[in-house]
């Protein structure tokens, strides 16, 4: 199983821009864009700030994928 995430499509819908989502974070504009386009991994405590600062739940950003 490999973990996947829709930052970029939950980030979209709420329109949020990265380099906003990176001002809430503490997060660089480029880290954000690197976690959407699965270049990085974030830690846990990242993606329950990512998760808090969006409004949304962990599991509506990051889930398993089978394959």
């Amino acid at each position: 199983m490999q973990l996947r995430n829709d930052l970029k499509e939950v980030r979209i819908r709420l329109s949020v821009s990265q380099a906003e989502l990176g001002r809430r974070t503490g997060l660089s504009r480029a880290t954000v864009g690197r976690i959407e386009r699965g270049e990085c991994m974030p830690s846990l405590r990242i993606a329950m700030k990512l998760s808090k600062k969006l409004g949304v739940q962990v599991e509506d950003i990051f889930h398993l994928a089978n394959g």
